[in-house]
């Protein structure tokens, strides 16, 4: 607990804060009003002070998703994070045109002390989107991507995303959460007695451990579908069949 004040206290005296003031400030200004433990605005600020970069200043942000939060740097934060690296020695973006058709772009990035720069690209084919700034800036969007990507890879920045990735994200979560919704909701529990009765006969028709085998297993697939009531007389009339082979000659191990 001792760290995470003084990490409040560190970005505090930089950014010429009163250290409550500041944690304050951050959970309302950048959680927008939403009921977080205060381990969470912490979080967040040790991830303000690994990147340098200012919380309250919208450089980056911290974005809750299906209960996944991530700290996201937005553009002007990737900027940021390079014009004060002491080893970046400056960095180039631009467009790759194919046959006047815009197909990627590339960052050229040096590092003092590097004798070759790093070079990353980004292509229109895996990155563009379906979204306004897309279509209306793609250009500008693909340049950015392989600013971010090459600052990421040059810098060591980690467990963070830029604003676009988020929103990709934010995209498969939702419908997969729906999904999982609608699943559940068409997951029809068997009507009471129906899979039961059903067992019941399989049981009794059952001349073997193989055969009783088989029935653990069907009702183990169906459990959580079965009725409680249900699976412990299913469970009892089981054993009892067991006993009755026992009496017969051996059984595999098997237990519903």
């Amino acid at each position: 607990m001792e760290e995470k004040k003084h990490v409040v206290v560190r970005i505090a005296d930089e950014l010429g804060y009163n250290a409550q003031e500041l944690f304050n400030e951050v959970r309302d200004a950048c959680f927008k009003g939403k009921q977080v433990a205060d381990s969470r605005v912490f979080a967040f600020l040790a991830q303000c002070e690994k990147t340098g970069l200012d919380p309250l200043s919208g450089e980056i942000a911290y974005m809750e998703q299906g209960g996944t939060w991530r700290a996201v740097i937005m553009s002007d934060g990737w900027a940021r994070i390079a014009s004060r690296h002491p080893d970046c020695a400056g960095y180039n973006t631009e467009c790759i045109w194919e046959n006047g058709k815009l197909v990627g772009a590339r960052c050229t990035l040096h590092r003092h002390r590097w004798t070759h720069p790093l070079i990353h690209y980004e292509y229109m084919e895996f990155c563009q989107r379906n979204t306004p700034p897309w279509k209306q800036n793609p250009a500008r969007m693909i340049q950015h991507k392989a600013r971010n990507q090459a600052i990421r890879n040059a810098f060591g920045i980690g467990r963070v995303c830029d604003l676009d990735e988020w929103e990709n994200i934010a995209e498969n979560v939702e419908p997969e959460k729906k999904q999982t919704e609608k699943s559940r909701e068409e997951k029809v529990i068997n009507p009471s007695g129906q899979f039961k009765s059903d067992i019941f006969l399989a049981i009794e028709a059952a001349q073997s451990v193989s055969d009783l085998d088989k029935i653990y297993h069907a009702v183990e697939a169906e459990k959580e579908t079965v009725p409680q009531d249900d699976y412990h007389a299913i469970a009892q009339r089981w054993m009892e069949k067991k006993v009755m082979l026992d009496n017969g000659g051996s059984i595999e191990h098997g237990q519903i």
